[in-house]
């Protein structure tokens, strides 16, 4: 838990306050542990996903993980001011949309990103030529932190891709190393990615 504390910590973007968010117009988006089930009636609920967000067993440490990735692309983005890590994980213990009004009314987050782990599909076979790829199934939305309005969201459904049959052949033929394939908890990084750049898409930058 201290790693990704500090994992956390490094990706929080820096001056955050409302002096400067009034200074650059810049919206403060809270990033809210990622929900996952672990099939037994435990985990971390998602009471700000739709209820067509139905998770598969997954657990904390595959939640973790993806949380810290979300953390790490929004990072990429400086028009995004988010609270620490540290300031949202307490109150996040409380439920996401209690999170958010706590977040709100202190002025910590005009939003919150939602994440929800619906599903993990292992890798078969080899890390470096696998019968079936690893794949996720990752939902993510921007909920207004004092209305619980979704403002925007979006499903991350894919398996990871291969290097291609040419491409492949060539490093055979070379004897370059080839590359090692994601497991399904690692393709959450590809999920985060591709959530983020859509949501900033979506905010126009």
């Amino acid at each position: 838990m201290v790693l990704l504390s500090s994992m956390l910590s490094a990706c929080t973007l820096m001056g955050a306050g409302s002096g400067e968010d009034e200074k650059t117009g810049l919206r403060k988006i809270a990033v809210l542990p990622v929900a996952y089930s672990d099939g037994m009636g435990g985990g971390y609920a998602c009471d700000l996903c739709p209820p067509a967000v139905q998770m598969k067993p997954t657990n904390a440490q595959a939640a973790r993980l993806a949380t810290a990735f979300l953390y790490e692309e929004t990072a990429r983005h400086p028009r995004i001011l988010k609270p620490e890590f540290e300031v949202v994980e307490p109150v996040a213990r409380k439920g996401m949309r209690q999170a958010a009004n706590e977040l709100a009314a202190a002025g910590q987050a005009d939003a919150v990103l939602v994440g929800a782990l619906v599903e993990l599909r292992a890798r078969v076979g080899s890390d470096h030529g696998p019968e079936t790829p690893a794949g996720a199934v990752m939902y993510a939305a921007l909920v207004d932190a004092r209305t619980g309005a979704t403002l925007w969201s979006s499903t991350f459904d894919a398996n990871e891709t291969g290097p291609g049959m040419l491409r492949s052949r060539l490093q055979r033929l070379t004897g370059a190393k080839t590359p090692r394939w994601r497991t399904a908890e690692g393709y959450t990084e590809v999920a985060a990615k591709e959530l983020v750049d859509g949501l900033m898409d979506h905010l126009g930058g």
